[in-house]
């Protein structure tokens, strides 16, 4: 049980890590374009540095689940800190 939690974590971490750069680099590409041709962007980008195959094998049947929700959750963070030129500020 450890052993898959310690799984868990360092594929989360590695898929956390791949989003929040890609989030970025997209935001300073298209930062006009609506939000989900950017997301769609970051799925491609992410899944071209990180393919599922990487991932561990029980972790699989949800990356793009795990990718939707991350790279939604790196975008409200930045906003919320600003990080974006058109964040609202």
């Amino acid at each position: 049980m450890v052993n898959i939690l310690r799984q868990i974590q360092t594929a989360l971490e590695q898929v956390l890590t791949v989003v929040a750069l890609a989030v970025a680099l997209i935001e300073a590409q298209q930062g006009s374009e609506k939000g989900e041709t950017k997301k769609a962007e970051a799925i491609k980008l992410i899944q071209g540095w990180l393919p599922v195959e990487q991932l561990p094998v029980f972790l699989r049947p949800f990356y793009s689940l795990i990718l939707s929700v991350l790279i939604d959750l790196a975008v409200a963070v930045f906003n919320r800190d600003g990080f974006f030129a058109t964040s609202g500020r």
